[in-house]
């Protein structure tokens, strides 16, 4: 059954109706915001003022006023020189000990660079130059082998007992693990991070599960302390 007209002009004006009460609604907020808005800009344009006053414009005594004192026409501001200043004590990093030297190579003369004449070697020091480099390779791989043998009299084949630090630690040397669990405890290294190093510093590829192990080693190391 269709309404009647009366029932649509019903229906229309209830609309009607909570159209302008929702208008109403936005109005008051819209009115509320812009009173806070207008207390703020009060606000600020007080501070202004109050900031600009000085014993000129109003009834501040003279001292009261900031004054910056005009620079001097003589003085003239020098540019700093990069690196060490006259005067200042030379500083020189201390040379690596001999017990962590791992090569030496010397160089000799043949003749004279200057005149091409015969040279003697001299009892002075030596011009020495202390270089670090990363080798290709900075981990070493050792391969423990445990020699097989037969038994005649238990009629079986039998292995040489590895060393109880080998077979303990497996894969992973001790300085492996350490090393490991420092990155990870004390530089917050990621799994990912880990595995991208050892793979292209170390090369050496390794997975998740035998970082998880190595780490774990560590802890389960470290906590009675």
């Amino acid at each position: 059954m269709e309404p009647t007209r009366e029932q649509t002009y019903q229906r229309r004006i209830a609309e009607l109706e909570a159209e302008v009460a929702e208008l109403k609604a936005q109005v008051a907020r819209l009115t509320e915001q812009g009173a806070r808005q207008s207390e703020q800009i009060a606000r600020l344009l007080q501070q202004i003022a109050k900031l600009s006053k000085n014993s000129s414009n109003s009834s501040k005594p003279p001292s009261s006023d900031i004054v910056k004192p005009p620079k001097a026409a003589s003085s003239k501001k020098t540019k700093r020189k990069i690196g060490g200043q006259p005067g200042h004590a030379k500083h020189e990093r201390p040379p690596f000990s001999p017990e962590q030297i791992d090569d030496v190579r010397e160089y000799r003369l043949n003749r004279c660079p200057d005149c091409g004449g015969p040279v003697s070697v001299r009892p002075q020091e030596a011009r020495v130059v202390q270089q670090v480099e990363i080798v290709e390779r900075p981990v070493e791989i050792v391969e423990h082998r445990g020699e097989a043998c037969w038994c005649r009299r238990c009629r079986k084949m039998v292995h040489a007992p590895l060393p109880a630090a080998v077979r303990k630690g497996g894969l992973r040397g001790p300085q492996w693990t350490a090393r490991v669990g420092y990155r990870k405890g004390v530089c917050h290294a990621s799994f990912s991070t880990l595995r991208r190093f050892f793979r292209e510093v170390l090369k050496i590829p390794l997975s998740r599960g035998q970082l998880a192990k190595g780490i774990g080693k560590v802890s389960a190391a470290l906590g009675p302390a």
